[in-house]
């Protein structure tokens, strides 16, 4: 038959593409002509663009950045450090006293909140991870670090 399909999701090509009988159709390719197509597959699944793009967008999101690995080798050491700090800020004063320890256990309690590394560790991921998806979106794929 002949007809018309959109390949966008492939290409990124705004405007359908006509075909007609033995042109290539790609897997992921939509009809959008009023007739109907009747396609043979010459390749399987695994072969496909479609299969392609998305090994590489799982591959780029696996992958962990120099930066990504910098910020977690940090705080695999500072987290423990103000964790303890933190624990020891809110037990040892209290030897001195009621007063005393619950002005420590107050700074310790402010020192965990302030010097958790947590918005560090969390915001490289996420912000790889949307830089790529916005990428995507717009028909890009990012390879490597």
């Amino acid at each position: 038959g002949r007809s018309t399909v959109d390949e966008s999701s492939l290409t990124g090509e705004a405007r359908p593409v006509d075909k007609k009988a033995e042109d290539e159709v790609s897997g992921g390719s939509i009809n959008v002509g009023m007739s109907r197509l009747l396609v043979r597959t010459t390749s399987t699944v695994e072969d496909s663009a479609v299969s392609r793009l998305i090994r590489l967008v799982e591959e780029a999101q696996s992958n962990r950045s120099p930066t990504e690995k910098i910020v977690d080798a940090f705080a695999r050491t500072y987290t423990p450090a103000v964790v303890a700090m933190a624990g020891l800020m809110c037990t040892i004063p209290w030897f001195w006293g009621r007063e005393v320890g619950r002005y420590w256990t107050l700074n310790g309690l402010i020192i965990i909140v302030i010097a958790c590394p947590c918005a560090l560790t969390i915001s490289t991921p996420v912000t790889y991870a949307a830089g790529l998806a916005a990428t995507a979106q717009k028909g890009g794929i990012v390879k490597g670090g």
